[in-house]
């Protein structure tokens, strides 16, 4: 539904993007970019940095970056040929009514790290100022200030995202720049792990890819703005394979040159204060507006009444409040639950899309859907429980518990799909 009063809130949520709205690979490589320099990445870096040391953990960044540019590619694949929202192009798999579960879960997920984000920005923004001495205000206030700076571009949609991380992403790339070059002045190039850890090596790709994935599989979300497919694949392909890497090793490289394996004192040991308050902000507010952004895509595909700007204000809204009323912390283990049923579904819609679609997403088409697909829905719990069994260690398999719940979905879709399709047509 787009807004028939102000065409600068007109996001595309119920039909393919228009012609004239498509772009080519920069905008769409800026926007991600933007998105996965953010403060959890900040944290996989040095962790993994810290606890494998430079070469293992940039052996561990490169691999993990190849596994999601691999999913993000397939996803946006799906996404650049239908131009659909990921929530859209789950109606045609799981059925209208089978997709309202799915979506919900997608939003509920979007919105409650939404949330968590918001209040690590809080906080961060509050230690930042400690820095410069600027002892004004507290967690809740920077909370709210944050939650209106991201509310108020997130709900122009993709075209916000597009301005905002073109003025973000150069500020933050130099940022980092900055801090791999002091930190190698101030302390030398130091290439041992600092942290007494267990983490193996097949555990920090685990990490790697786990902690972004939820990215990789909404890429319809962004590439269905691609002018061509090559162009979408283009995007993923410098983002996960080459700038994703970089982000984490140029945390890793300060967090081994410090010994610190936090960001806030990494810029206190490199007594950078204005530059780290600018990387906070800017990091909190791309990676949250990309959490607004689809998590209202979602529940737009749900609420079809509702424009998407309305949903971005309210989530935003109950979000930003659950993180000044520090809610969000007992909804933790539950988000990283959801988490889990998250990569099922790319499985299943992956599938769908090359095998059985015939690569047609009309609207004509979405009105013969059934109500409910027993084969993704099927697919869907079980690979779920087999990704929330791996996640527990209870069954091993590539040991990065996502991976292992996206490809069973797929296997178990298709063979289900494939049995149910070869029964109706004995029967008929």
């Amino acid at each position: 539904m787009s807004s028939q009063n102000n065409p600068l809130l007109d996001e595309v949520t119920s039909g393919a993007v228009p012609q004239h709205r498509l772009v080519s690979y920069v905008p769409i490589l800026s926007v991600l970019v933007g998105i996965f320099i953010s403060l959890p990445a900040f944290y996989t870096g040095t962790k993994v940095g810290g606890t494998l040391g430079l070469s293992q953990g940039v052996a561990a960044f490169v691999i993990g970056g190849i596994i999601l540019g691999a999913i993000a590619c397939l996803c946006a694949t799906v996404g650049a040929s239908t131009r659909l929202s990921t929530y859209k192009i789950i109606e045609y798999s799981f059925g209208k009514q089978g997709a309202i579960l799915i979506n919900l879960i997608f939003g509920f997920s979007l919105f409650g790290w939404f949330g968590i984000n918001s209040a690590l920005f809080g906080e961060s923004v509050l230690q930042s100022l400690g820095l410069l001495d600027i002892h004004a205000g507290s967690t809740s206030l920077y909370i709210i200030i944050g939650g209106v700076l991201m509310v108020s571009t997130a709900i122009f949609g993709f075209k916000a995202l597009n301005k905002l991380a073109n003025m973000a992403v150069p500020v933050l790339c130099l940022s980092l720049i900055t801090l791999v070059t002091l930190s190698l002045n101030h302390y030398g190039f130091k290439v041992e792990a600092t942290e007494n850890g267990t983490v193996s090596f097949g555990q920090a790709i685990s990490i790697v890819v786990g902690s972004t994935v939820v990215g990789a599989i909404l890429m319809p979300d962004y590439c269905r703005y691609a002018r061509t497919l090559n162009q979408a694949l283009i995007a993923c392909v410098i983002t996960f394979g080459l700038a994703f890497p970089l982000i984490l090793s140029s945390a890793a490289i300060p967090a081994l040159a410090t010994g610190e394996s936090d960001v806030i004192p990494i810029i206190t040991a490199l007594n950078v204060g204005v530059m780290g308050l600018v990387v906070v902000i800017f990091t909190a507010w791309t990676t949250n507006n990309a959490n607004l952004y689809s998590g209202s895509l979602s529940l737009a595909a749900v609420f079809t009444r509702l424009e998407y700007w309305h949903l971005v204000v309210i989530a935003g809204t109950i979000g930003t409040l659950f993180a000044v009323l520090g809610i969000m912390d007992r909804f933790l283990p539950f988000l990283l639950l959801l988490g889990v049923t998250m990569p099922p579904v790319a499985g299943v819609y992956i599938t769908y899309h090359f095998c059985f679609c015939d690569h047609q997403y009309s609207r004509d088409d979405l009105g013969t859907v059934q109500a409910y697909s027993v084969p993704a829905l099927f697919s869907w719990v079980a690979a779920s429980l087999l990704g929330y069994a791996s996640a527990n260690e209870w069954v091993l398999l590539s040991t990065v518990p996502a991976v292992d719940s996206l490809l069973s979905s797929a296997l178990i879709y298709g063979l289900v799909k494939k049995s149910a399709l070869l029964i109706r047509s004995r029967a008929a």
